[in-house]
């Protein structure tokens, strides 16, 4: 519950940001919302797994690699590669392939899901 509450609030004011702009579903914002779904996803994972009685009838290592997975390409791959397309055209000075970058998310987020 320590970790969870402060996470769900995190979650909503992320959602609120964003009810309140002018969404354009451009690469970055692509790989913003791909983190909000995984990241809720990796904590509703934690705290199915913080429950003491369902984890003990659910003890397989597998719910922790899954847990753990979805932490690490939610948490840090989509915001990474969201950072990178962002940020990168400001170094050489030119804009990156809208397309190839959609696509890119796509594949990404495709192969995330399999996880």
């Amino acid at each position: 519950m320590a970790i969870a509450v402060p996470t769900g609030i995190k979650i909503f004011n992320w959602l609120g940001t964003m009810w309140g702009g002018k969404i354009q579903f451009k690469t970055p914002m692509l790989f913003c919302i791909g983190f909000l779904f995984q990241f809720l996803i990796a904590g509703l994972t934690g705290v199915m797994m913080a429950v003491a009685p369902f984890d003990w009838q659910r003890a397989v290592p597998t719910s922790w690699v899954a847990h753990f997975h979805y932490v690490i390409v939610g948490g840090i791959l989509f915001c990474i590669f969201g950072a990178f397309t962002i940020g990168f055209p400001k170094s050489p000075g030119r804009m990156l392939i809208e397309t190839l970058g959609k696509l890119h998310f796509w594949l990404f987020d495709r192969v995330s899901s399999d996880v």
